[in-house]
């Protein structure tokens, strides 16, 4: 189930004051607070697919319910993890595994050379 977020009041008041659509142009479907209550999971369900609802009560103000993007566990996993996988794509310098001069290790550490 997706997990939902409930934005600000203060936008969604403007957009009702406005009279206007959502920013997909569709209209918001207005809801009381007791009616979501009771058909909280319908609500969600419905918000999942990307219809857009306002939950409305007096006391606390309008606030929107919509889903969060890439929290419904549909999302990709990233590619396994495989030792061995850039074997014989690239080669390592030999340069790589020898010590570091005195020049190089004090630009390391900062120190300017003379």
């Amino acid at each position: 189930m997706a997990m939902l977020i409930l934005l600000s009041k203060v936008h969604d008041e403007w957009l009702r004051r406005l009279g206007g659509p959502n920013m997909r142009g569709q209209a918001m479907e207005d809801v009381s607070l007791t009616h979501a209550k009771d058909h909280l999971e319908e609500l969600i369900e419905r918000a999942a697919k990307g219809e857009d609802i306002r939950i409305s009560d007096p006391k606390l103000g309008t606030v929107r319910l919509q889903p969060v993007s890439g929290a419904t566990g549909d999302e990709q996993r990233p590619p396994d993890r495989r030792p061995g996988r850039w074997k014989g794509r690239f080669t390592v310098p030999e340069r790589l595994f020898e010590p570091l001069t005195d020049e190089e290790l004090a630009w390391l550490a900062g120190e300017r050379s003379k």
